[in-house]
């Protein structure tokens, strides 16, 4: 008997088969494959948390208060340098970030970030060609490249303006308390600027004003960065105009709800706002600006909108955010960190955000 040899090919059917079973599994994977990346970078994003919570403590049993988040140089409140010179609370964790060199780099008694316009007519000034600006003393700390403080999960730049020396963005701002106005203009979060104004409406933190509990005041959380794009992407540019009426006006003038109570209303009223652009959330780790390094507004529930009413020192709310399904993490003044779902009581989370409310935060 002679054996005929077989041909080994495939046939064009077999062919199309063996093709959608590897596009089945391959859809089948993707998504797990893309879970198992974010669950990753989640977790990455937790650590610096941590890191940062504890760096916190380690500076507050050193020095007996918390670092200031807005700390002015030397040269003192002037046009000239005005808001520029703000040091964020990051630069004065660095050592405790194992970050000193790039603390040795930074110049305290010149702007964190300065940008000025207008004649030169100043010898410490330099032409970029769009204006004049002081020289930057501070620009190689600035572009300092700091993974801790950038959430991996966040692609956004938060500033791409080479002309002000743009460099990495920060994924994390300190709890800047619940809206001042429902409180006679005084912070009641962690995040202070020493001499806010003539009454001293900022004094300074220390562990010892946290009468709700360090595991129960939040001490940062995170945002999305902006794009720096002008342009608007639902879920990352969620900051309301300039233009929305300030809570004096909405809420009733001089019979303005008071408390917790303002503060849901605030939140209901920024939320029925237009999405705006905020391209500087975000910009640099090394400025202590509201909206810009600091400041997340604990009366405005997370991943919820944003909200700028008047000007970034009055009714200035960033809410936190994140691009991670279903919440953000908050770092707390024990060093604990906890993902906090969007679902979260309104009324908790507000608790979160002050120092001394007296609340029960559960």
């Amino acid at each position: 008997m002679k054996w005929r040899r077989r041909d080994l090919g495939f046939t064009l059917i077999e062919l199309l088969v063996v093709i959608a079973i590897i596009a089945v599994l391959i859809a089948l994977l993707l998504p797990a494959v893309q879970q198992a990346r974010e669950a990753a970078r989640r977790q990455q994003c937790l650590n610096n948390l941590k890191q940062m919570g504890l760096a916190l403590a380690n500076y507050s049993d050193t020095y007996g208060v918390y670092p200031p988040d807005g700390q002015r140089t030397s040269k003192g409140w002037s046009n000239d340098f005005n808001p520029q010179e703000q040091f964020s609370m990051k630069v004065f964790m660095l050592p405790f970030l194992d970050a000193n060199s790039v603390y040795d780099r930074i110049n305290l008694v010149q702007p964190a970030c300065k940008f000025l316009t207008g004649p030169g007519n100043q010898p410490d000034q330099q032409d970029w060609g769009g204006g004049w600006e002081l020289r930057d003393t501070n620009l190689t700390a600035r572009r300092s490249v700091l993974k801790t403080f950038m959430c991996p999960s966040d692609p956004n730049p938060g500033n791409t303006d080479t002309n002000v020396g743009a460099g990495p963005g920060v994924s994390y701002a300190s709890n800047g308390g619940t809206e001042r106005y429902y409180r006679n203009w005084r912070p009641n979060g962690i995040a202070y600027q020493p001499g806010w104004d003539s009454a001293g409406a900022a004094p300074t933190v220390s562990i010892n004003m946290i009468k709700d509990g360090t595991s129960k005041t939040a001490a940062f959380s995170e945002w999305v960065k902006g794009t720096a794009e002008g342009r608007i992407v639902p879920g990352e540019e969620v900051a309301s105009s300039y233009s929305s009426p300030g809570p004096e006006t909405v809420l009733g003038g001089s019979a303005i709800l008071k408390g917790v109570v303002g503060d849901k209303a605030w939140d209901d009223l920024c939320n029925r706002q237009t999405a705006y652009s905020w391209d500087w959330r975000g910009e640099y780790w090394i400025w202590g600006n509201v909206g810009r390094g600091m400041g997340i507004g604990f009366s405005l529930h997370p991943n919820g909108q944003s909200c700028n009413a008047g000007d970034e020192t009055n009714h200035a709310m960033q809410a936190a955010s994140s691009k991670h399904p279903g919440g953000v993490h908050v770092a707390f003044c024990d060093g604990s960190v906890s993902f906090i779902n969007d679902s979260v009581d309104y009324y908790i989370w507000n608790a979160y955000g002050t120092r001394n409310g007296g609340e029960t935060a559960q």
